[in-house]
């Protein structure tokens, strides 16, 4: 409000002063009197950058940050049409920290391709919510091994890779202030803190622990939108001492240009697609493999319907093959091709399989809800 009050008053002076320029340039007089009004105008048209007279963007002023920032920030990024986004993650727990995670997330309309690694394997995920397939494709690559899976579930994870919900839940956590200027760079920006925790189930949100302890967070703003935010969170997880940090930097708004990744075709051809369905006497669950690579003898999977059950396939599944799961005691028994011969009965309708691979890596997963089930 000050900056536009401040442009206000010099854009009536000029034009005050243009009057009185016409007025003397009739005048013996009027060149000299027409420079010093130039002059005096050129003067008064500077003015200091400072943290009152930053031009802020839509839901930011010096005083903090409006509580629909995170509307405001998603509605720029779609007019702008493409932004590539990047987050830096780190978890500790009791002591022990896993590796950092650095998760790349390049948006154009409505696709995206998010690029991370895990462990030493390189994962992408591919979606574009215009094609006729609506794929969401995830390839991993762990150096010896290139396997696709075709999900609804990667949804979840494209749908957050903006890092607007992040910000939603930092905003809504505590109150910000303008903390300081920098402009060192040609674009200048206003670094904030947070100042007071306002909401402490917001940031549930960010991180589930069972009690919060501390939480810091940073926010850098440019006169457009927001540039760059981050927080550290410390609380408990049971019993157990627990930190988490991210950092999530938004780059080439409007810039980024992307294009269909040149594994595609392959990844349609060999992501795993199998229908799953209760055999009729509901004593096994049968998963037909309508299309995909075969998925090996070795590899690990989860039944979770009325009970979770873990085993180990005992054989290769190729397409047009049919494997059956079932349980047996507290265990997951497989076979393919011959439905089972067993006791073992689902009364859930409700089911959800996964498979890995023995290197660890996601070879399939499917969800079954028989209609009307709850």
């Amino acid at each position: 409000m000050q900056r536009r009050a401040v442009l206000g008053t010099s854009a009536a002076v000029l034009a005050a002063l243009a009057g009185c320029s016409e007025t003397s340039e009739e005048s013996e007089n009027g060149a000299d009197d027409g420079d010093g009004a130039d002059e005096g105008a050129h003067n008064g048209d500077e003015e200091e950058l400072t943290l009152e007279t930053f031009d802020y963007p839509e839901g930011v002023s010096e005083d903090g940050f409006d509580s629909d920032l995170a509307s405001v920030q998603e509605a720029y990024l779609s007019e702008a049409g493409s932004v590539t986004v990047t987050r830096e993650q780190t978890f500790e727990m009791g002591g022990h920290g896993a590796d950092p995670s650095v998760e790349t997330a390049e948006i154009e309309g409505d696709q995206a391709l998010l690029s991370t690694e895990q462990g030493g394997t390189a994962l992408e995920i591919w979606v574009d919510s215009m094609s006729e397939e609506d794929p969401v494709l995830l390839r991993s690559d762990d150096g010896s091994n290139v396997r696709y899976l075709a999900s609804e579930h990667l949804h979840e994870i494209v749908d957050d890779a903006d890092g607007i919900a992040a910000l939603d839940a930092m905003v809504n956590a505590a109150s910000f202030d303008a903390a300081e200027l920098d402009d060192d760079d040609d674009t200048p920006v206003v670094v904030f803190e947070s100042a007071e925790l306002t909401d402490e189930e917001s940031l549930r949100d960010l991180e589930h622990f069972d009690e919060y302890d501390a939480f810091d967070a940073r926010a850098t703003v440019s006169t457009d939108a927001l540039v760059e935010y981050e927080y550290e969170l410390e609380g408990a997880a049971g019993d157990q001492m627990a930190e988490s940090t991210e950092t999530i930097t938004v780059e080439d708004v409007g810039e980024t240009d992307l294009g269909e990744p040149e594994w595609l075709d392959e990844g349609l051809d060999d992501a795993v697609e199998m229908t799953i369905e209760l055999t009729d006497d509901e004593s096994a669950i049968a998963l037909t493999m309508e299309g995909g690579e075969t998925i090996p003898e070795g590899s690990f999977v989860h039944l979770h319907a009325d009970r979770s059950l873990d085993g180990i396939l005992d054989q290769d599944v190729s397409e047009g093959e049919t494997l059956y799961l079932y349980g047996d005691g507290e265990e997951l028994r497989t076979a393919v091709d011959e439905e089972p011969e067993t006791d073992s009965t689902f009364d859930d309708q409700h089911f959800f399989v996964s498979v890995h691979l023995e290197t660890g890596a996601l070879a399939y997963e499917g969800e079954h809800m028989t209609f009307g089930a709850p």
